[in-house]
């Protein structure tokens, strides 16, 4: 691990990214393989029974459960892939320090805050994607046949999205990329996770951009070319012709292969461009993260952050006797926290009837070795 985190540049931070992705690469693609079934998963669900068939009673209960399914997988999807990406950047700072990490712990360890994570999801997703949304209504309103010619149509319409969708959702996606790993690192609510995403990554948001940028675009370029290829050959076969799920299955494969890979590994680089921003505009080092810095200053409850959904645990304290101060739930949190906590609220007195009787112990053996 690098004596420094903020001192790596964009190229030596990829680097480290890719070094630790090499040494714990079954670890990683593991982690990544249930958010990545799940979509695999969806995609087949995506094909629903014709609904111009035959109207049964059984014919529309399987569209019912065909797009139930889809529901479900779609959730299913979101919850994995909160927990991937949270335990991913727990792994990450527990690898830095030289520890060992599994599955089952880093999954264990994140566990604790499942409906937290969750909402820091859908939170990102519709901070960010609002835009698109706009732009897709936008784009089915106007009327783009009295505007220009009909062969143009469709590229206009795409050049619309783009612009008015594509570029916004990137510009919002950098601004609050960071904010899971807010979540665990910091254990904060959705909400400040957000503002702690927006404040921290003020200045780099560059950085952040390219980082994302240099992984994803090759990436997904390697993936819609595969794809491109499998429908060309693939689509006039008679096997796929007469079941439709599995040729979305075969469709969806290059992309399948692909998260496995690019998912951590922008887990990896965002965790690390996070601890960085720690390091250089707080001073906060990876050894106080994992020391419980986080853990003692969250002693007591931000006067900003109100009670919400995504408290999902009622009582995580460790308390020591009636009066004493409880400390929240923390990943990164110290064994001896709780008890420097409550030194320093007074809560826990020193033994003065303990200490006196070994200082006459001690004094009565000094003059016992005087005398001889």
């Amino acid at each position: 691990m690098p004596e420094r985190l903020s001192t790596l540049t964009l190229f030596e931070t990829l680097r480290e990214s890719a070094r630790i992705f090499r040494a714990n690469a079954l670890f990683f693609i593991g982690m990544a393989l249930f958010p990545a079934l799940a979509d695999l998963a969806g995609s087949a669900a995506s094909v629903h029974p014709d609904a111009d068939g035959a109207s049964s009673p059984l014919h529309s209960l399987f569209i019912f459960l065909s797009y139930a399914l889809s529901f479900v997988l779609w959730v299913a999807g979101i919850v994995l892939q909160a927990f991937s990406v949270a335990a991913i950047c727990f792994s990450v700072t527990r690898l830095l320090a030289g520890e060992v990490v599994t599955i089952g712990s880093a999954l264990r360890a994140v566990n604790p805050r499942a409906v937290r994570l969750i909402w820091v999801f859908l939170m990102m997703s519709i901070f960010s994607c609002w835009p698109l949304v706009v732009a897709l209504v936008l784009a089915r309103v106007i009327p783009w046949q009295s505007l220009i010619q009909d062969s143009w149509t469709s590229w206009a319409m795409a050049a619309f999205v783009f612009v008015f969708g594509g570029i916004p959702i990137a510009a919002l996606f950098v601004r609050y990329a960071l904010a899971p790993y807010a979540c665990v690192i910091e254990d904060i609510t959705p909400y400040s996770s957000i503002e702690r995403s927006v404040d921290l990554g003020h200045g780099s948001r560059w950085k952040i951009f390219w980082a994302c940028l240099v992984l994803m675009l090759p990436v997904t370029a390697v993936a819609w070319t595969l794809q491109w290829e499998l429908e060309q050959h693939a689509a006039g076969f008679w096997f796929f012709a007469r079941f439709p799920a599995a040729f979305q299955i075969l469709d969806k494969l290059p992309d399948f292969a692909v998260q496995l890979i690019a998912a951590p590994f922008l887990g990896i680089v965002l965790t690390l461009l996070y601890l960085q921003l720690l390091e250089q505009k707080e001073g906060i080092s990876l050894p106080d993260v994992l020391n419980g810095f986080f853990a003692a200053r969250r002693s007591q409850p931000y006067e900003d952050e109100e009670p919400g959904p995504w408290d999902d645990v009622t009582d995580s304290s460790q308390e020591i006797g009636e009066n004493s101060v409880g400390i929240p739930w923390s990943i990164f949190g110290a064994k001896d926290v709780p008890l420097k906590l409550q030194e320093e609220a007074g809560i826990l007195e020193a033994d003065t009837s303990a200490a006196s009787t070994d200082s006459d112990s001690r004094k009565a053996n000094e003059a016992v070795e005087g005398q001889v």
